[in-house]
């Protein structure tokens, strides 16, 4: 980057955090920062898991398709971008029914 850009002053290279998080937004391991790299290692208890599960909804409305959806833009934006591929099976559409209120999912093709 430096060779087509020049001297980067502004943003350097690594920067990121890391670290294992409690649901609660409570730091189990970590964090880490810096450029080194280093192992964040933490431990679980899984007494917590019936309280975290009151607060989190994880089998609830996050696993609801017509709700949440992760698409992926693999569309390039600059000219010398290249197309990203992933070995991915497409995502199965959304159809409505005739009443056009409840979401029905078609098969993927």
């Amino acid at each position: 980057m430096e060779t087509k850009l020049g001297k980067q002053e502004l943003i350097k290279s690594g920067g990121g955090v890391s670290g294992i998080l409690h649901p609660f937004n409570i730091y189990l391991a970590g964090p880490h920062k810096g450029l080194e790299q280093k192992l964040v290692i933490g431990e679980i208890d899984l007494s917590q898991l019936g309280i975290i599960k009151v607060f989190i909804d994880s089998a609830g409305h996050y696993s609801r398709p017509e709700v949440l959806q992760n698409d992926i833009n693999d569309v390039p934006i600059w000219p010398d971008e290249k197309k990203m591929t992933f070995p991915i099976k497409k995502a199965p559409t959304l159809n409505k029914n005739q009443e056009g209120d409840t979401a029905v999912i078609a098969d993927a093709e």
